[in-house]
């Protein structure tokens, strides 16, 4: 699909009433990437499974004991329920829009079914009821696999405790964040950590056109003035440019210390890609290879340096 088509296409559904839920029908009947293919959720399990790996590493108490939270969830759950599978018990959701659909859940069961990775402690068995809806859905959830659903909720201001949880994570999230509001976020991560929490985040710094036009280099929008690139980024598919040294930049402010930080491997490719750019002068300031950096997992201490 022409990526400028697809932007014309997310604005005008992005200015409608009720554009969450027109949005993904878009995807599932015109776009056709919802439901995810097989090969979409082994690659994003293989990442969940990695990433929890090193997360759990610096994690002070045992997986079963563990307070989680995640802000942006989306509409399979497939990380959440592949944290199940890990021996995770407890575990609090956010998304800032009702994403959760119920059809897809199931989908990313069955899938988890059928793979039985060694490091599963335990499988989904139990497909989500064609009877239960709202209330009674986000209920049968807790009960069920201890996952906690809450939508509406805003990541910036939650009603959760402080020092509620022992882990936060967010998966290919903060790259549709605003940078005000990433900062936002961040300090309520802060205040809703435990002193010895750690958080857990991966971000796709990749232009996101790219996987629906093959034609798109993943660096297409470093070609573009911030006023240039907000009529091709709009609320449903916002994308805040920012680089990997911004991001470490705004964990450091946020008073985070960065324990663990695994950036993509920048491949001959990547700079020859790059090198094709007409690059904006709003990237002046970076060397090649800091734009190059496609993606990452970083993990971070809530203590501060100077408390370590």
């Amino acid at each position: 699909m022409n990526w400028k088509l697809k932007a014309f296409a997310q604005c005008a559904i992005s200015a409608m009433p009720r554009s969450t839920e027109i949005n993904y029908k878009f995807q599932r009947y015109v776009t056709r990437n919802l439901p995810p293919s097989v090969a979409t959720m082994q690659h994003s399990l293989n990442t969940i499974l990695s990433d929890f790996s090193v997360m759990k590493k610096h994690l002070p108490i045992p997986v079963a004991r563990a307070m989680c939270f995640e802000f942006g969830a989306g509409a399979t759950l497939l990380g959440p329920l592949t944290f199940y599978c890990l021996g995770v018990e407890h575990q609090s959701l956010v998304d800032l829009h009702r994403l959760l659909r119920p059809e897809l859940v199931n989908v990313a069961i069955r899938f988890l079914q059928d793979e039985q990775r060694p490091v599963f402690e335990r499988i989904p068995s139990v497909l989500v009821p064609d009877d239960k809806k709202g209330q009674r859905l986000i209920d049968w959830f807790a009960r069920t696999y201890g996952i906690h659903y809450n939508a509406p909720c805003d990541a910036r201001r939650t009603h959760f405790d402080p020092g509620t949880f022992d882990v936060v994570t967010s998966k290919a999230v903060f790259e549709h964040v605003p940078k005000a509001d990433i900062e936002a976020i961040l300090a309520e991560c802060h205040r809703v950590l435990t002193a010895d929490g750690v958080a857990s985040f991966r971000t796709d710094y990749q232009d996101h056109y790219s996987y629906c036009d093959e034609r798109v280099s993943i660096y297409n929008f470093l070609r573009y003035s911030d006023a240039e690139w907000q009529k091709y980024s709009p609320s449903l598919n916002y994308t805040n440019r920012l680089r990997h040294r911004d991001y470490l930049e705004i964990f450091r402010a946020a008073e985070f210390t960065v324990l663990d930080d695994a950036t993509y491997e920048i491949r001959d490719e990547d700079l020859l890609s790059l090198s094709k750019i007409k690059r904006n002068i709003r990237f002046a300031g970076y060397t090649d290879r800091e734009l190059a950096v496609r993606g990452a997992h970083t993990v971070l201490s809530a203590k501060s340096a100077r408390d370590r």
